[in-house]
């Protein structure tokens, strides 16, 4: 399935991928905004876009070290640090700076373009998948040929 294996290309395509899914929620989001407050919709709904894209392709690319070297732990903690940094930077800046976009509802269209990119970027963000790692014994417990044969004699 082509959906799973997006996981495994590479960062640009991968930050191309994450870029594609905000740009189509902002087609659900662009006729709400225009029709709800007009230019100061589409304001709103673009900067809630793009700042949330910044903080999701931030975090996709900071945790690129960490998908394969077994600290999920760590590259978990890197990527929800920006993800949820940047944008939250983005509102106290919105709010203080440009009441107009703030009034015209960009909590609301921030929130959108979060869930959004939190999905995709998780979803891209997992390991590799690997390929043709089988395990063929199912207590876990791997043993050679010469040890099995130094237990039997």
């Amino acid at each position: 399935m082509w959906l799973s294996n997006l996981r495994d290309r590479s960062l640009t395509v991968r930050v191309a991928v994450l870029m594609l899914a905000v740009a189509g929620s902002s087609l659900l989001a662009v006729p709400v905004a225009w029709c709800s407050r007009g230019r100061a919709g589409l304001a709103a709904a673009a900067v809630a876009g793009l700042v949330c894209l910044a903080g999701s392709g931030l975090a996709l690319v900071a945790t690129e070290p960490f998908r394969t070297t077994g600290r999920a732990l760590h590259g978990m903690l890197v990527g929800m640090t920006l993800r949820m940094g940047v944008p939250l930077a983005g509102v106290l800046t919105v709010y203080a700076c440009a009441a107009d976009v703030a009034g015209a509802g960009f909590a609301w269209y921030l929130v959108l373009f979060f869930e959004v990119g939190l999905l995709v970027e998780v979803f891209l963000s997992l390991p590799p998948k690997a390929h043709g790692r089988r395990s063929n014994n199912s207590g876990g417990v791997s043993c050679s040929q010469d040890s099995a044969a130094s237990l039997e004699g």
